[in-house]
């Protein structure tokens, strides 16, 4: 018998606010526990909340674990690694509270809502074969929703920031010139026009489907068979990274204990795809090595998921390459889309800015985006920018023709 223990303990104090003031203040402390226990041939697994003996957990999954799990391709080679992040939050609440104060002072039209949390997390993964891998870190997050009163939208506006080193008033000054449109809507029609997703990867599903080894190598997938071949812009570089603490990514190992030689998996290279993610079941399947993409919650199986997936950086900020734009669009909310098997996407945009020549003109009506994986990556990229959107974007924003379509 073997047996694997994940570990992650989490402590947070949180704030929320209503009508734009603090009305609620919670403090969380929690443990949670999850085991594997390898035997026979199969795996057999249980989770606990709070603290627990091995005996417990063993014995749980015994009377819980069912009939198990298939288990034929091994572990993840023995490692022993700590790494610990820093952080400095300790002023956020009252960063949060002044701001929060400021604009509903300043901007009476609006109802603020928002709230701010302070977190730390310690996640370890500890086995019987050789695994002793312990990480921690700390980092804050916090957001405002607002709605002009009156407003028939369920919200007008939308800002946050999470933060390993936050900078609540710079990000809150930076959000003012959105507050003073006080819903001023922009002229458009339909028609092409450069967009620019705040949230660039969400796009692009059918592409990350088609990165995970099982879907490409059975052939399932929209660019499956086509490792090596231009597919999109030179600019286009994709990265899955595994540690990144100052958005709160802390877990440099994946579920199974698998490490990367680099923390960064670099999956799209000057348009072309050079890499796949990967867990110990389907490498051994497809002649492969893990890459430390086996995604496991506590008390959940392993599954191939991407850590943490971002744009590398281009030349320019995104400011500079709207400057050089006739018009633009910045979708900040876009939820409710669809994506076809063909990579064709479409998305109603419910929060989205108006930029002519890289200043801000009104908001966007209501729109549908339409665009395609290859459009968006290939022949509709306009640039990469250095930057993302928002001051803790994990990576550049992507800028490209798309049809807008007027409600």
């Amino acid at each position: 018998m073997n047996y694997d223990l994940l570990t992650i303990q989490e402590s947070s104090s949180s704030i929320k606010s209503n009508a734009g003031k603090i009305d609620s203040f919670k403090n969380s402390d929690i443990q949670r526990v999850g085991i594997r226990r390898f035997e026979g041939g199969k795996i057999f697994q249980a989770s606990r909340l709070g603290a627990s003996t091995l005996d417990q957990l063993i014995a749980d999954t015994r009377e819980w674990g069912g009939p198990g799990i298939p288990h034929d391709y091994g572990f993840a080679p023995a490692a022993k690694e700590s790494r610990k992040s820093e952080a400095n939050i300790s002023q956020v609440f009252e960063d949060f509270e002044a701001c929060l104060e400021k604009v509903r002072t300043q901007f009476p039209e609006y109802v603020f809502k928002g709230g701010c949390e302070k977190s730390s997390s310690q996640i370890s993964l500890t086995s019987d074969y050789g695994l002793d891998l312990h990480t921690s870190g700390s980092h804050s997050e916090w957001y405002i929703m607002y709605q002009l009163k009156g407003s028939g939208n369920v919200i007008d506006g939308y800002f946050g920031e999470t933060s390993i080193q936050p900078q609540v008033k710079e990000v809150f000054d930076s959000q003012l010139k959105y507050l003073e449109l006080k819903g001023k809507k922009a002229k458009l029609e339909s028609g092409k026009l450069p967009v620019l997703f705040t949230a660039p990867t969400e796009p692009i599903d059918k592409l990350i489907e088609s990165l995970r080894i099982n879907t490409y190598q059975e052939k399932a997938g929209l660019f499956s068979g086509k490792m090596g071949e231009k597919l999109f812009h030179d600019k286009i570089n994709l990265i899955d990274s595994a540690y990144d603490p100052r958005i709160g990514k802390i877990s440099f190992f994946d579920g199974e204990g698998s490490l990367r030689k680099d923390d960064n998996l670099t999956l799209v290279k000057n348009g072309k795809i050079t890499g796949l993610m990967s867990d110990l079941r389907f490498a051994k399947k497809y002649h492969s090595t893990s890459s430390a993409n086996g995604r496991r919650a506590y008390n959940s199986g392993v599954n191939v998921m991407s850590q943490s997936l971002r744009f590398a950086a281009g030349e320019k900020p995104w400011q500079e390459i709207l400057n050089s734009l006739d018009r633009c669009l910045v979708a900040v909310v876009a939820a409710g889309g669809d994506t076809n098997d063909l990579g064709e996407f479409s998305t109603p945009v419910q929060i989205g800015y108006i930029f002519e020549k890289g200043q801000l003109v009104g908001l966007a009506p209501q729109l549908t985006v339409k665009s395609t994986v290859s459009n968006y990556l290939g022949a509709g990229l306009i640039d990469v920018a250095s930057n993302g959107f928002y001051r803790d974007s994990a990576g550049a924003a992507v800028i490209s023709e798309m049809y807008i379509l007027i409600s």
